[in-house]
């Protein structure tokens, strides 16, 4: 039975260590994290997209309207799906593909690496990631043959190339010339990063592993738990950590090995670490994995259009495609490399078709502004 919404397909773990990492040992260090992660899941808000005409849910609702089957009114989608498996099953299956073309994979990560901070110890600098389209039976990695999209990032902001995405299309990784990163950069250094990175082992950790001391660099993605999410939307697939957009992919010229989603976890480099710590702190621990379907048409990120202040007002202009008020927040910042943060007197209401208005009182010191979506 279809239905559309957030639909939970499985949850599990994943362990991708290098090299096998004591797992008696992680739950005792991850435990306090773990029951952190879960009941950030359980209160996460469910992100909620609104159909357009333009996409293949539109492809949807006329195919199942010239079957004879119309949406009654206030119908909602789910209830009208239902009647129509109920009313002759292969309707439905007929329209599977359009039916898998929005989904969402979503996950908590948590990479760890040897300290001490932020440099890391020998051979910190590794990656984990996810992706989709494979067809699970090459392993996806920096330098292997790629029948997948996916995205990865360092822990330790160790590269020149922490924020990384990999395709048939772009077997060797995609560089900032390509256009996919929100940032215009891949470096951790970069301001769009900054609110990332300053974080600390745990208490536990650093009483097992006495040299996992400092914190890591600012845009350094370690030693914090992440909520990732992977979102395709008809050709559309972006990439989000902790609701900061990285990158968004046109995938309609890649040819996809399968349908599989995938993780991975990684070393950047051909040798292996002589740091005797690294088989129990250098690893990407992956759970709270969910597959949710997704009606609608792609959304785009928002683009700010205006800033002006008056009658004691700041007013920020803003356009983003297939989105409401609720999907956004106004953050400002001090700095323009942040740290930002909510700004609670904000109010963000539709100015027109895909276009909207933030407002709020003007500070008396300079402040610099974002919109998160």
């Amino acid at each position: 039975k279809f239905r559309w919404g957030q639909t939970e397909v499985r949850r599990y773990v994943v362990w991708l260590v290098v090299p096998p990492l004591l797992i008696v040992a992680a739950r005792l260090v991850f435990s306090k994290q773990w029951r952190r992660a879960r009941e950030r899941a359980r209160q996460a808000a469910a992100q909620k997209l609104l159909p357009g005409t333009d996409s293949e849910f539109y492809l949807v609702e006329r195919r199942l309207a010239e079957d004879g089957l119309e949406r009654r009114p206030g119908e909602t989608l789910s209830a009208w799906l239902g009647r129509a498996q109920a009313d002759g099953g292969d309707r439905l299956k007929a329209l599977e593909p359009l039916l898998a073309l929005h989904y969402r994979l979503r996950f908590d990560l948590w990479q760890n690496f040897n300290g001490p901070f932020p440099d890391g110890g020998n051979g910190s600098t590794q990656i984990t990631g996810a992706g989709l389209g494979t067809a699970g039976a090459t392993a996806q990695w920096p330098g292997g043959t790629q029948d997948s999209l996916w995205f990865a990032a360092t822990g330790d902001g160790g590269s020149s190339v922490d924020f990384r995405a990999y395709s048939p299309a772009a077997p060797t990784g995609y560089t900032e010339a390509s256009g996919i990163f929100a940032a215009g950069s891949r470096n951790n250094s970069a301001p769009y990063y900054a609110e990332f990175g300053q974080e600390t082992a745990p208490d536990a950790q650093l009483a097992l592993y006495p040299n996992q001391t400092g914190a890591t660099y600012p845009g350094a993605l370690g030693m914090q738990w992440r909520d990732v999410v992977l979102t395709k939307q008809g050709n559309t697939v972006t990439w989000h950590v902790d609701g900061l957009l990285l990158a968004t992919v046109d995938v309609s010229g890649i040819t996809f090995g399968g349908g599989n989603i995938l993780f991975m976890h990684s070393d950047i480099n051909a040798t292996s670490s002589a740091d005797p710590d690294a088989p129990f702190t250098a690893f990407g621990l992956i759970d709270n994995v969910r597959v949710e379907q997704l009606p609608g048409a792609p959304a785009e990120p928002a683009q700010i259009t205006g800033i002006a202040v008056a009658g004691g007002q700041v007013r920020i202009t803003f356009t983003a495609r297939n989105a409401r008020p609720g999907d956004f927040t106004l953050e400002g910042a001090e700095t323009v490399t942040g740290p930002y943060a909510a700004e609670s007197g904000a109010v963000i209401t539709a100015a027109g078709a895909d276009t909207f208005e933030a407002t709020l009182p003007a500070a008396a010191a300079q402040r610099f502004f974002r919109v998160r979506q």
